[in-house]
């Protein structure tokens, strides 16, 4: 007949086994995927996915697994969950120019089965302001006394848009300009101080009129933006 195991053999086994179930992988979930990432041109939506069910499915109000913060402050938005595995946070508007935004994982959220593995915080900006189009065209005509219509990526104030110069090529001189009204994406003239596009007069401050027959480099404070 076999010896009973002894009290030493027993926590011997038991240490084993104790050592065994630590190395065992524990339940965790990962995101899988991220929108958007690295530097956009405009944003609409977040969304993340995961790698498995981490809620119950049919219930979209159920919590936020992160939080969304640009610039210091949360954009207004709504979150809901497309399905078990993906979260969607929808901006209720597109967020302007220079953003720097982090995506963070909520420290009270749990998935279904365990805790969350990898990467916990997530970054996106969106592009710097700038001009998108110039009118006249870069390579038109202009007058001596032109106006510029500069349309931007984002809303804008009157100083921003008028932040700049028109360079006649050949001197090197810089003819200062500012904003003469700012309009709607109509074209009409806006009461509001801020708009997408910025009409400015490069008249309104110089002391003379552009020479004729010269290139113009027209600046803002951003970077050149045209050339006629």
């Amino acid at each position: 007949m076999r010896a009973p195991p002894t009290l030493a053999a027993v926590r011997t086994l038991s240490a084993l086994l104790s050592l065994a179930a630590a190395a065992l992988p524990a339940f965790a979930a990962r995101v899988v995927a991220v929108s958007p990432q690295g530097e956009v041109a405009a944003v609409r939506q977040v969304s993340i996915r995961f790698d498995e069910s981490v809620v119950p499915a049919g219930d979209p109000r159920l919590p936020a697994p992160f939080t969304l913060q640009c610039n210091g402050s949360a954009p207004a938005g709504d979150a809901r969950w497309a399905d078990a595995r993906t979260w969607l946070f929808d901006l209720r508007e597109v967020l302007p120019p220079g953003q720097r935004c982090v995506l963070r994982a909520d420290a009270g959220w749990k998935p279904l089965r365990g805790a969350l593995d990898g990467p916990t915080d997530y970054q996106f900006n969106t592009a710097p302001l700038g001009v998108v189009s110039v009118r006249p065209y870069p390579g038109s005509r202009i007058d001596e006394e032109q106006h510029f219509l500069l349309r931007f990526n984002g809303a804008v104030t009157a100083a921003q848009a008028g932040g700049g110069w028109c360079e006649v090529q050949g001197t090197g001189e810089r003819i200062a300009r500012r904003a003469s009204r700012c309009c709607t994406r109509s074209g009409s003239t806006a009461t509001a101080p801020k708009r997408r596009a910025g009409c400015l007069s490069p008249a309104s401050v110089r002391s003379r009129p552009m020479p004729a027959f010269a290139s113009c480099s027209a600046s803002v404070s951003s970077g050149r933006c045209g050339r006629a």
